[in-house]
């Protein structure tokens, strides 16, 4: 009877420890990847702000220029463009310049903001960019 008690107990605190395992290992796996995402997104914020602050908007006399500089440089060879990409769109949203090796399958939303693609899974951020009122284009910072 006394083994049969043991047994019991070493099942009851077995189940017991395994319960809570899992809900700590719940809770703490959410909590890391929320924080991963928020990090994520801050990351694209700050870049697209970045980005956006540094576009000059297009000459009056070569309004076919809107595609921003930044877009146009090749870059060195030792850019780390593979986790990140770059599009540019008009004002009429077609896609006029890409940078990186990312492909984006989603199409373009200009309201969409934060967008998550699962097919080579990444996190874009679409953005306005406007001078002086005008809006000279969008431009959607993705990163894997």
């Amino acid at each position: 009877m006394l083994k049969k008690a043991a047994k019991r107990l070493v099942i009851v605190n077995a189940s017991v420890f395994v319960l809570v395992l899992g809900v700590f290992s719940v809770a703490v796996f959410s909590s890391v990847s929320h924080n991963i995402d928020s990090e994520k997104r801050q990351r694209l914020r700050v870049l697209s702000d970045a980005l956006i602050s540094s576009i000059e908007p297009p000459d009056e006399d070569e309004l076919d220029d809107v595609i921003p500089d930044l877009m146009k440089s090749n870059g060195s060879k030792n850019d780390q463009t593979g986790e990140l990409t770059l599009q540019w769109f008009d004002a009429k949203q077609q896609q006029l310049a890409k940078k990186g090796l990312l492909t984006i399958t989603l199409p373009f939303d200009r309201t969409a903001g934060f967008q998550t693609q699962q097919a080579q899974h990444a996190l874009l951020l679409t953005r306005p960019v406007e001078r002086d009122g005008h809006l000279i284009g969008y431009l959607r910072v993705c990163i894997s």
